[in-house]
């Protein structure tokens, strides 16, 4: 197995100590080993925290925090691929595996659609990978996580309404010589063998959302694309199209992955909505991670100056 980076390990380590549940149990043990003279203020602080995992992993805590974030973090509204306005011009199937269009053909849908000034192309990003898969030979026992496999879902649906050719960005952060293949790489075998969608451009070398656009730009910029449709999910779209419209693209929203509604609504909740469980807590530390990276962003980037 191929060595991990120190700056993806300490970068991932930060993060993983400053998020539930992981948050809670070293402020637990830090009491338990801080406050042995103050036992009443040591048994509060560790019941506090034991509360905090509970709540933390709710459903409830979820909705509240999406609906609560979203006064900072200006969440990206859905849009509806029935209502999108498509240039009248666009050679036919652009994003579908057919017959390939010829440079001309590209060339003349990108000149015509940055005149009507819509979307000349569509970047997915990267949303995990799982290995050895023993359903999926045909990709290696490599698939997608299930954000990932979302994002190109939508972005399938997404290329056969509008028709524009399709870039996936995604590398290989945690390297493995038994599953080495890069992540875009599985989003575009994906993508083509099970949606029967051709991708055009792969990024295959970015580690993090910042090198998705980067290395993006690159590739766009010999075709003189600036202005895309990004997809990812709702929750990783505001600090994503930031980094994007930082390395000189136009973005377009396409947004997915709508669990919870961004409106928080007590009488739309049952019970089981307030028992800890593994969809709660996955949720509010996408929340949680990318208000952190917000900030991380705000401070390395200056997306928001």
């Amino acid at each position: 197995m191929q060595s991990l980076s120190i700056d993806f390990l300490l970068r991932n380590l930060i993060a993983a100590l400053m998020m539930p549940p992981l948050l809670w149990i070293c402020l637990a043990g830090a009491a338990l080993l801080f406050l042995k003279r103050r036992l009443k203020v040591q048994r509060l602080f560790v019941g506090m925290c034991l509360l905090m995992i509970w709540v933390t992993s709710t459903t409830a805590f979820a909705n509240w925090l999406v609906a609560f974030s979203g006064h900072w973090m200006d969440w990206p509204v859905a849009i509806k691929l029935s209502d999108l306005k498509v240039s009248q011009h666009q050679p036919p199937t652009m994003g579908v595996q057919q017959k390939p269009l010829t440079e001309e053909q590209l060339t003349q849908q990108r000149l015509i659609a940055d005149k009507e000034h819509l979307p000349v192309a569509i970047v997915v990003l990267g949303g995990g990978k799982l290995k050895g898969v023993l359903d999926r030979n045909d990709l290696m026992m490599e698939d997608l996580s299930k954000d990932a496999l979302q994002r190109v879902r939508y972005a399938a649906l997404l290329a056969r309404h509008t028709q524009l050719p399709i870039l996936v960005t995604g590398g290989a952060p945690e390297p493995s010589s038994k599953y080495p293949s890069p992540e875009a790489q599985v989003m575009a075998k994906v993508l083509l063998e099970d949606f029967n969608v051709k991708v055009r451009w792969i990024e295959d070398q970015s580690k993090t959302t910042q090198e998705n656009a980067q290395f993006s730009a690159k590739i766009l910029e010999k075709e003189q694309i600036h202005h895309i449709y990004l997809v990812t999910n709702f929750w990783h779209l505001p600090r994503a199209k930031k980094i994007f419209e930082k390395y000189g693209f136009i973005v377009t929203s396409a947004p997915m992955g709508f669990e919870f509604a961004n409106e928080f609504d007590m009488h739309e909740l049952t019970i089981l909505d307030f028992l800890p469980g593994p969809g709660g807590l996955q949720r509010v530390r996408e929340i949680w991670h990318e208000a952190m990276g917000g900030i991380w962003y705000h401070w390395r980037y200056k997306l928001f100056s």
